[in-house]
């Protein structure tokens, strides 16, 4: 293993563990989250828009960098925002149809680049 790889598995790491004790503490204690990582509700509407912007580089930087393979990956992934999404509105009684629309859109889009990927394999 080159030393780049490792330190890079190091960086993922550490990343991945600060991202999970985020995610920790939005499901334990919100209002701890909230001082934590200093999301404000009043920010909401602009938050959002940056978390569409960052899925929209990320299928961008899979479509030019990653190949199919990748951006069946990275469809999948932003699918499961959307079905993880409908199934948090689901539990309070809200409507889905949206959300549901969305991850079934990134997986069948998943699944065409795995179509493709296997095709040209």
């Amino acid at each position: 293993m080159s030393w780049s790889f490792a330190l890079a598995g190091a960086m993922t790491l550490l990343a991945l563990a600060l991202i999970f004790q985020l995610i920790r503490c939005w499901l334990v204690d919100p209002e701890a989250a909230k001082r934590l990582s200093s999301h404000d509700p009043t920010q909401f509407a602009e938050v959002m828009a940056g978390r569409y912007a960052f899925m929209a580089v990320m299928l961008v930087g899979g479509f030019l960098l990653g190949g199919l393979a990748m951006l069946a990956f990275v469809f999948a992934a932003l699918g499961a925002v959307g079905f993880y999404d409908g199934w948090v509105y689901h539990r309070v009684g809200k409507p889905t149809g949206k959300h549901l629309q969305a991850g079934a859109a990134g997986i069948a889009a998943s699944i065409a680049c795995l179509a493709l990927w296997i095709a040209v394999a």
